[in-house]
């Protein structure tokens, strides 16, 4: 199909879907491909429908079975006065004035739920967009649909404070190599 035509049809599509109120991806699911940054989709998402994510540094870690020694200390949310995290809903987009760097998650809200996503890659990262629409059935079956809260992004500053662990192979390799200087020592003298 041409180019220009999905250009065309893609918009159209998304406003059709949300006009008969197709099943769409909620807070209770989430796909990698929900959210990009520079490109680049996440790579792992986790949904948390009904919570409230102030206080989420401390579950990232578990949420997504990542080394607890791993500290999430920087947090940037888009609804803090004064924010370099902004987002446009209608377009789907968010951009952040001051770079960011990997490892990094980014956190969609809108209601009572909010979903997750690790990133990492890219090294830099300032733009992204995102697909999530939130939306729950009522008690008469009708579909709502959510605004979205804000978006917060948690970075970490390992490597400053948190020493980098040695992979298990090196301490069955330093010995070994060891050995093999002491014995070209031996066979020296």
């Amino acid at each position: 199909m041409d180019f220009k035509i999905m250009k065309i049809l893609q918009p159209l599509s998304i406003i059709l879907m949300l006009a008969f109120a197709v099943p769409v991806t909620q807070a209770a699911t989430c796909a990698t491909t929900d959210v990009t940054v520079e490109g680049i989709n996440a790579f792992a998402c986790k949904t948390h429908p009904g919570e409230n994510d102030t206080g989420y540094a401390k579950d990232i870690n578990g949420d997504f079975n990542l080394d607890t020694s791993i500290i999430w200390d920087g947090i940037v949310k888009s609804d803090d006065p004064g924010s370099t995290l902004m987002f446009d809903e209608a377009n789907k987009t968010w951009a952040i004035t001051d770079a960011i760097s990997a490892p990094f998650v980014v956190v969609i809200k809108a209601s009572n739920d909010f979903a997750s996503y690790l990133f990492t890659l890219p090294e830099v990262a300032k733009t992204g967009t995102f697909s999530l629409i939130f939306s729950h059935v009522t008690g008469n079956g009708q579909t709502k649909f959510h605004g979205l809260s804000h978006i917060s992004i948690y970075t970490t500053s390992n490597g400053a404070g948190n020493p980098v662990p040695l992979p298990a192979a090196l301490w069955l390799f330093a010995p070994a190599l060891l050995g093999f200087l002491g014995f070209r020592r031996k066979n020296k003298v």
